[in-house]
């Protein structure tokens, strides 16, 4: 199996209780030693409405977070 990973998806971003801290160390402490891990690369926005809606894309350009990654 492979897993699309990146260093920047443990950071918190927010106060939502799914972006917790701490919350990714656990998962790849079980995944990563049965899994082949693939290092996240940046979206094209194209690619990002596949599964977001453009408020939501619109939303997180606008809180500064994903510059660095949208395309």
């Amino acid at each position: 199996m492979k897993v699309v990973y990146h260093p920047r998806f443990e950071e918190v971003y927010n106060s939502d209780p799914a972006v917790k801290a701490g919350r990714m160390e656990s998962i790849t402490r079980e995944v990563f030693p049965y899994s082949e891990m693939v290092m996240a690369e940046p979206a094209m926005v194209d690619n990002l409405r596949l599964v977001h809606s453009d408020w939501h894309i619109e939303d997180i350009r606008r809180m500064g977070l994903t510059m660095r990654w949208l395309c």
